[in-house]
């Protein structure tokens, strides 16, 4: 909490220190405030390329191709077929040997 009553995300690290006597704990706290904002910005802009390309690509195929980010948004028929297809390091795909 900050010193105005004000909540904000942290990371804590506690390590042990070497000790003869009973066990002793040093933790750090870190602010993430920053890094958590990062990261909705960067879902935020994906979530904006997203819906670009998938315009882009409607409008340019007149509807009759779109962009599927997900296994499960491919047609049925596409889906049974990728089972007998592995993808090739190079990004192509290659059928059963």
């Amino acid at each position: 909490m900050r010193a105005n009553g004000d909540e904000f995300p942290v990371e804590l690290i506690v390590t042990r220190l070497p000790s003869n006597g009973p066990p002793v704990f040093a933790g750090f706290v870190r602010d993430i405030s920053e890094r958590k904002r990062a990261d909705e910005a960067l879902r935020d802009v994906e979530v904006r390329q997203r819906a670009f390309m998938r315009d882009v690509l409607g409008s340019v195929t007149e509807g009759k191709l779109r962009l599927c980010l997900a296994e499960t948004e491919l047609p049925a028929a596409a889906r049974a077929g990728r089972r007998h297809h592995s993808a090739h390091p190079g990004g192509a795909l290659r059928g059963p040997p």
